[in-house]
């Protein structure tokens, strides 16, 4: 039996599902007592969510766009299917150990099967794909990626000689998630946004896409210093983060520049829905690089020190709407899941219940606002909601599971 695309859509999805259950679960345990480690499974929660569910469909993505589906596909499979070897890995043993020896091996070799995916793309695709501005973007997203995984081999080091509690393992830390959330899958996805208006013979500007590419990545580079600010470095550190995050905004009005018709040729390519949701999405990014550039500033990056509750918001804006979203839209596209009204309903309103109730908490404090609510009994019911999007989105999976396969 082969390995479609639209099955690897569904084990992706069946990895989101099982993060968002022990989300969930992680959820419950703040209104309940339940005898279990708390951290191991936030661990299996975050490998997940980002190995199983976001890496996976952007695999799908890539595959989708830039191979053809009777060239080297057998190949990519043995990628697929061995980075999936290394996802159950992570979560047949995270709840169980945290970060020990099966753990960190399962760790390790999806840090090698990322290496061995960048070295297909880059062999494989096909010399009039890599014409593409498209391509252009995926390469530079697919560096990011390499370039992220210098952060897992430093907290490899840095455990083994300094101790979890050193400074040294929280940038590690944020300097994977950083080149993670900001690099690699933001950048991922814009490029297979042009694909599409590319392969609709959409013009890109070259002009413009060049300054958003120099833009973006000079603040790309510079915004790393924004992982270093809980140590209250230098003031030149905290000026650096905030030039960063402005070349970043900056860099969003060329791309807007580089579409001209931005406006009116993805309403023609995508559907009703998908082009509603992929403009909450547009929506979600924007704020996402305005909370970048505020971060920025000494007393915002006091407040971000103060309350870990700003920087799980942060995290869970980015990849519950700002990148899920996105994916979500490319899968309808591609015909690899239906997007439905219901689920996309559900989808939002869990999303921006959790959004507010993650951040309630620090702001009450910030500022002095005297009113309680039972904000873990609420987490958890928004939490639910974003389990039945999914499940809805599964169900329609199935649904079709006799229809023909891609």
């Amino acid at each position: 039996m082969s390995l479609t695309l639209k099955k690897q859509t569904n084990i992706a999805l069946s990895f989101f599902l099982i993060a968002a259950l022990v989300g969930l679960f992680l959820r419950f345990l703040f209104i309940a007592n339940v005898a279990v480690n708390f951290k191991y499974l936030l661990h299996t929660h975050s490998h997940v969510a980002l190995m199983g569910w976001v890496y996976l469909a952007m695999l799908v993505l890539i595959n989708k766009c830039f191979f053809k589906p009777n060239k080297n596909q057998k190949h990519y499979r043995y990628i697929f299917t061995f980075t999936c070897i290394c996802v159950i890995g992570m979560l047949l043993s995270f709840p169980f150990q945290g970060y020990a020896a099966i753990s960190i091996t399962f760790s390790t070799l999806f840090l090698f099967a990322s290496y061995w995916f960048y070295w297909f793309f880059i062999k494989y695709t096909p010399l009039e794909k890599k014409q593409l501005q498209a391509y252009r973007i995926l390469k530079y997203a697919l560096i990011y990626m390499l370039i992220s995984s210098i952060g897992p081999w430093a907290v490899g080091g840095v455990m083994a000689t300094l101790g979890p509690q050193s400074v040294w393992y929280r940038i590690a830390i944020y300097f994977y998630l950083h080149f993670q959330y900001n690099a690699w899958i933001i950048l991922g996805l814009i490029g297979l946004f042009i694909y599409i208006l590319e392969n609709r013979h959409v013009v890109i500007k070259q002009k413009e896409l060049r300054y958003f590419l120099l833009l973006f990545n000079a603040g790309l580079i510079l915004t790393v210093f924004l992982s270093i600010l809980f140590t209250e470095p230098h003031s030149i550190f905290y000026g650096l983060s905030i030039i960063g995050g402005a070349l970043q905004l900056i860099s969003l009005y060329y791309l807007g520049k580089a579409i001209p018709d931005l406006k009116t040729s993805p309403r023609s390519i995508f559907s009703p829905l998908e082009f509603t949701v992929l403009q909450w999405s547009l929506v979600l990014l924007v704020v996402k690089f305005m909370m970048q550039f505020f971060a920025g500033f000494a007393g915002v990056a006091t407040l971000i020190n103060a309350y870990k509750n700003l920087t799980i918001g942060f995290l869970h804006w980015t990849f519950l709407g700002v990148i899920s979203l996105s994916l979500f839209v490319l899968l309808s596209h591609f015909k690899l899941i239906r997007l439905t009204n219901k689920s996309v309903y559900f989808y939002a309103v869990g999303f921006v219940l959790t959004e507010a109730l993650i951040f309630w908490r620090p702001f009450t404090f910030i500022f002095d606002i005297d009113l309680a609510i039972p904000q873990f009994t609420l987490l958890f019911i928004a939490s639910l909601l974003l389990v039945c999007a999914i499940l809805i989105l599964m169900l329609m999976q199935f649904k079709k599971a006799r229809q023909k396969d891609v």
